[in-house]
């Protein structure tokens, strides 16, 4: 399915980030040797004069050359936690996309069904849906169009708005149901999330920065286990996600060949 296979893209590019991290993050204290600067300029037959620092990553060394915009120091903490925010960023846009694509995969079939989710037929359309739908042969497309502009402009990103845009696609007690799928209590996992999600709005929306009188401008610290955490917490709860919807339509669909 589309939707799994975005967000399987999307969170492989945030897991790159922070790996990124990991390995340019200098954990060096101190200059590289003389001698040892020596034997590499000779190895490499560099001129013995150019100077080169050393930047030592995890299980990964990085030289600069002469010339080179970028220093050692800029290997260091806070700067490389630069990556983590990106990585962090993106696992939640993945997340993100992953819920839009499934409400409007599913959309047309909520519209089609006996009955409709009440959310889905409250929505909003303007007049030019209502005359494409008029014209048209293909009125589940024109609602999955609808419901895509609908929600273009609305991030699923906190449990609020998740639950709101799956119930346009009938999805009930969304929350009860994924957290049991991942095996843990339903206000941890809505609690969780809703933190990541204050977190990438302090990176898109405020560059991270500190606003408090003391801490003006001051990075906020972003740790490497907390992004490694988030990535992994997000995958879990989107292939949870996953389950609980495909198996609800299922469900349906079985019911509805049974005519139950």
């Amino acid at each position: 399915m589309n939707a799994k296979r975005t967000f399987v893209v999307a969170k492989n590019r945030a897991l790159y980030l922070y790996l990124v991290n990991q390995v340019l993050k200098n954990q060096r204290k101190r200059a590289a040797r003389s001698d040892w600067s020596g034997n590499f300029k000779e190895f490499m037959k560099w001129k013995k004069s150019e100077s080169l620092e050393r930047v030592d990553g995890k299980n990964a060394v990085l030289i600069l050359r002469e010339g080179c915009s970028l220093k050692a120091k800029h290997f260091k903490e806070p700067r490389t936690d630069d990556l983590l925010r990106a990585s962090l960023v993106m696992i939640v846009s993945a997340m993100d996309a992953y819920y839009h694509t499934m409400i409007a995969t599913y959309v047309a079939k909520a519209f089609r069904s006996k009955e409709p989710p009440t959310a889905l037929l409250d929505c909003r359309i303007t007049i030019s849906d209502l005359e494409k739908a008029h014209k048209g042969t293909r009125l589940g497309a024109h609602v999955r169009s609808a419901i895509e502009r609908h929600l273009s402009h609305q991030p699923l990103q906190s449990p609020k708005a998740i639950s709101k845009g799956l119930s346009l696609i009938g999805i009930k007690d969304f929350w009860v149901s994924v957290s049991k799928e991942m095996g843990r209590d339903k206000d941890v996992v809505e609690k969780k999330l809703k933190r990541i999600a204050k977190r990438r709005h302090q990176i898109v929306h405020e560059g991270d920065l500190s606003q408090g009188d003391k801490t003006k401008n001051k990075d906020r610290r972003l740790s490497s286990d907390y992004v490694r955490d988030a990535i992994y917490f997000i995958d879990s709860l989107v292939n949870s996600s996953h389950e609980v919807i495909t198996g609800s339509y299922k469900k349906s669909k079985a019911g509805a060949a049974t005519g139950s």
